[in-house]
């Protein structure tokens, strides 16, 4: 993930949308559901967090953290896969901009 083409990231993804915000966590919530049933869908999802994690914090105020929710419920995936899919998106992330990003997973 680290050597992927950082121009895919600099696409207009056009007006912010996001799920949610708290003005006391200054935090955006983005909530993807997604299916990770294979690699190729996995990378897809993974490249797609990304770009709208760096689309949205070129637009957000100063200090805003980011917080990503991926709703996996019925789908058959380890806990060790599902650690490797946010450090690959924190890794690539982090690379790009300077940005709290959280992530988690709904079971």
């Amino acid at each position: 993930m680290k050597t992927m083409n950082q121009a895919c990231y600099k696409l207009d993804w056009g007006a912010i949308t996001i799920e949610g915000f708290s003005d006391e966590k200054k935090e955006a919530l983005h909530v993807f559901n997604s299916d990770l049933s294979k690699k190729e869908k996995i990378d897809r999802v993974k490249k797609f967090a990304i770009g709208r994690v760096i689309w949205a914090h070129k637009h957000f105020p100063t200090g805003t953290n980011q917080r990503i929710v991926f709703d996996v419920r019925g789908q058959s995936l380890s806990s060790q896969e599902l650690e490797e899919i946010k450090n690959s998106i924190l890794e690539s992330v982090i690379v790009i901009i300077s940005t709290k990003l959280s992530i988690e997973f709904k079971l």
